[in-house]
């Protein structure tokens, strides 16, 4: 796909917003929505005003009526022919008692209006606004090799005044980046994220800084919104954009409430379009039913200061948070001195171009995960799968497809033209959202850096976990009652069988009880996943694509087994071994030399052992898809015979 970026989309830094305001008219009076394959099996005209009577019931004043005309009227009309447009311009004109002309100007303004709004990538552009400085062409191009680019990004985002957060832009530049992604089979493969905080809490300032690595070809940006607004698009207006809604007050309410506006968001989300239908006419004056779509795929991202919204779209998102901590409200505020005092050193111009060429060189394209299966098969050792899995396996899924994407000038294509996704990819995306996983299975906080511990180092005397922790065994014994009741932790002996009811208290007399992590479904981690090294703590590829996310944990080590037996060692290895996750910041520092070529070499490695492990007539991965067909089936490699 040839970039198209205009000078606009590359000087720009700040954009305009949108402004749609809502009408006050009732929502039922706005068209219905409806599924695709049922549309003409129903006619709900009788129950819509006809483009007569919505005239009809206009204010006598034209400028008082304008708004109404915008969002009821002329939309109507601009899909009219010539016949039909002149009798509703004569209409208008003796309602208001204006000149034709007047009408016609107004109708003009609002058919450029629209069509400034939605500027497609193809649309034929102005000779002096298609040339693109060779040299920010150069430096896009590197950038696409870069193995580092996921990181570079964050950091980039950070140098615009951003503090931190590199969790949030990591999640936001991700759920831009999933407009890439075709439509599925079932439906759309986007990402929808919000970040929700106090006023004043940073949330609003992540987003417009993220935005402007992307441009206009990426995104449509408004306040607020209401269900015209969407109705009012041309029908390729969000194909591959992210909607971006500051606020959204539209998604005000609860599970028991809905709006029309929340409905089309949630039908972009899953099904990738909206259809309307509203009461039109034919060149003979007939009434008849017409249809319009909007196409997607459309992500989404939003910011709130509410926690939660209509649940089946809050379903459908991430939910992150900014930093408010002291510490974090300290650096903002420096930050924002240096900025004052002008020693604070930003990003130039020149460079936020770079990403904006980059990211509108990006194709869409279809991505196979090889390993699919595989994250499948370690994902149900933690027992039965609840219903959410669905919904948040197909996340992950289309995490890692979307980071394949970012990546697509560095990998690997099959014979179909599909790229195809790496162990890096997932190793970027885990870091991502591991945490949000877990908890859209119901975990809440098995995000609890304990049960991350427990499961890694497990079993584990509750002793040695206390020292681990450095607090008092009754704290354990006290933190431990509760997921022990709630299954997620069982007592069982050295080997990890569980212990009978009867035998307990005796060997929790002995100090032979220990504690083990069961019926926790959770991804497996990049060393887990392949049973390479180099993904262990301290490994090459582990310290290289570490985003160090700051989240408080080691989101890449979980099960890395690299810190030997922790029942049989004294009290001072106990201490010594529990700072075995500092090392990711040297491993960082001593790869900064690394080529694209060398990160290729290492990567080739890890997945050639990987491809001749995997039995594509292994009867249990059969089974398997079988199982989770209605997810997996999208995935699976070419030469695996899959019904």
């Amino acid at each position: 796909m040839e970039s198209n970026t205009t000078a606009e989309n590359l000087y720009e830094i700040e954009d305009e917003i949108i402004d749609i305001q809502d009408d006050d008219d009732d929502q039922s009076q706005a068209p219905e929505i409806i599924p695709e394959e049922t549309k003409n099996q129903q006619d709900v005209a009788e129950n819509k005003k006809t483009l007569d009577e919505i005239i009809e019931e206009l204010p006598d004043n034209f400028p008082e009526a304008n708004s109404i005309l915008k969002s009821d009227v002329f939309p109507l009309i601009v899909e009219m022919d010539g016949g039909m447009q002149d009798y509703y311009i004569d209409s208008l004109k003796k309602k208001f008692s204006v000149g034709k002309q007047t009408i016609k100007e107004a109708l003009k303004a609002f058919k450029q209006e629209k069509l400034s709004e939605t500027i497609e990538p193809g649309d034929d552009l102005p000779a002096d606004q298609e040339e693109i400085d060779p040299e920010i062409i150069e430096k896009a191009e590197q950038l696409a090799l870069d193995p580092k680019i996921f990181k570079k990004r964050i950091e980039t985002v950070n140098s615009l005044g951003i503090i931190n957060e590199k969790l949030n832009i990591g999640v936001l530049t991700l759920t831009m980046d999933s407009r890439l992604n075709p439509m599925g089979i079932k439906g759309a493969n986007v990402l929808a994220a919000k970040n929700t905080g106090k006023p004043g809490a940073g949330k609003t300032a992540t987003l417009m800084a993220v935005k402007q690595l992307y441009s206009k070809n990426c995104y449509h940006l408004i306040d607020n919104g209401s269900a015209k607004s969407i109705y009012n698009m041309r029908k390729d207006a969000l194909k591959h954009k992210t909607l971006i809604l500051n606020e959204a007050f539209s998604f005000e309410g609860n599970s028991s409430s809905d709006n029309e506006f929340t409905h089309i968001v949630r039908c972009l989300l899953s099904e990738g379009s909206v259809t309307y239908q509203y009461t039109s006419f034919d060149a003979a004056g007939n009434k008849i039913t017409a249809y319009q779509t909007v196409s997607g795929p459309t992500p989404l991202i939003t910011t709130s200061i509410y926690t939660a919204h209509e649940k089946q779209l809050d379903d459908r998102m991430f939910n992150i948070h900014p930093n408010t901590s002291s510490k974090q409200t300290s650096d903002v505020i420096s930050i924002d001195a240096d900025q004052a005092a002008g020693v604070l050193e930003i990003t130039d111009e020149k460079e936020i171009q770079v990403w904006r060429v980059f990211h509108d060189s990006l194709e869409v394209l279809d991505v196979v995960i090889p390993f699919a299966p595989d994250i499948y098969k370690f994902l149900i050792q933690g027992g039965d799968l609840p219903v959410a899995a669905r919904r948040a396996f197909k996340r992950v899924l289309v995490s890692i497809k979307t980071i394949s994407l970012l990546h697509q000038k560095q990998r690997e294509r099959d014979d179909q033209g599909r790229v195809i996704a790496a162990i890096q990819d997932y190793a970027l995306a885990y870091q991502l959202i591991d945490g949000a996983f877990r908890e859209s299975l119901g975990g809440g906080k098995y995000t609890d850096r304990r049960i991350k511990v427990v499961d890694r180092k497990g079993p584990i005397l509750p002793k040695n976990l206390a020292k681990l922790e450095e607090v008092s065994g009754a704290a354990i014994t006290s933190w431990s009652k509760n997921w022990l009741e709630k299954g997620v932790l069982i007592w069982c002996d050295d080997q990890g069988v569980g212990i009978k009811a009867k035998e307990l208290d005796k060997m929790k007399h002995s100090g032979k009880a220990y504690l083990k992590v069961v019926g926790v479904n959770r991804l497996p981690t990049p060393f887990e996943l392949t049973g390479d090294p180099s993904w262990v703590v301290g490994g090459e590829l582990y310290q290289f694509y570490n985003l160090e996310l700051d989240t408080g944990d080691d989101l890449l080590s979980a099960g890395a087994g690299d810190d030997g037996d922790l029942n049989t060692l004294d009290d001072s290895e106990m201490v010594e071994n529990s700072g075995d996750d500092d090392g990711s910041e040297t491993g960082v520092k001593v790869l900064n030399h690394r080529t694209n070529e060398d990160v290729k070499e290492m990567v080739r490695e890890s997945t050639r052992r990987q491809r001749e492990e995997f039995d594509t007539n292994d009867p249990a991965i059969q089974e398997l898809y079988d199982e989770f067909s209605d997810i997996l089936k999208p995935y699976v490699p070419r030469d695996m015979n899959v019904a």
